[in-house]
């Protein structure tokens, strides 16, 4: 099942990712004057994947089941494809139940990533991407203790950027 998809900026490829493990690379195609899609890239993640996003310009986040976040770099092989390669991984997640929800936003130009897991513990993360072959991925701080099941969260840009919003049931 697919539980998280998101698109690029020019709306012509978007990537899928789901409890199968992977992650899907699509671009959208006309054939015959019909658009269709075609499968640019498939990585295998080997963890049920329940958050992917796009951090412009060059990496893509994902987020599941073994509780890290992991950035991939994308890098193109044609100009009819690309392909994602590893290139950062958060050193340690506070809960074991693994990662829900993510959010991003932007910081001073640095991007800070907040993600929810199953123990309901909200982290948030900062990337450190000075060169594009040294990127790495910091915990900040970890909110401990919340009780109800989060169910989406996301970071309020309010001149501050110290407010995050946590939908609960």
């Amino acid at each position: 099942a697919v539980t998280s998809m998101v698109w690029d900026t020019t709306h012509q490829t978007f990537l899928t990712a789901g409890r199968d493990s992977v992650v899907n690379l699509w671009k959208i195609v006309v054939v015959k004057d019909a658009e269709t899609y075609r499968k640019l890239h498939t990585l295998p993640l080997y963890e049920e994947v329940e958050c992917i996003m796009l951090i412009p310009f060059q990496f893509v986040a994902t987020a599941g089941s073994k509780g890290k976040v992991r950035l991939w770099r994308i890098e193109a092989e044609t100009d009819e494809g690309c392909r994602l390669v590893p290139c950062a991984e958060q050193a340690d997640s506070f809960g074991k139940g693994g990662f829900l929800h993510m959010a991003r936003h932007t910081i001073d130009r640095v991007d800070v990533i907040a993600v929810a897991d199953a123990e309901h513990n909200i982290s948030v993360l900062s990337i450190d991407d000075t060169t594009i072959d040294n990127v790495t991925i910091h915990t900040n701080r970890t909110i401990v203790g919340h009780n109800d099941d989060i169910l989406d969260l996301k970071v309020i840009p309010d001149g501050t950027d110290q407010r995050i919003v946590i939908a609960t049931n």
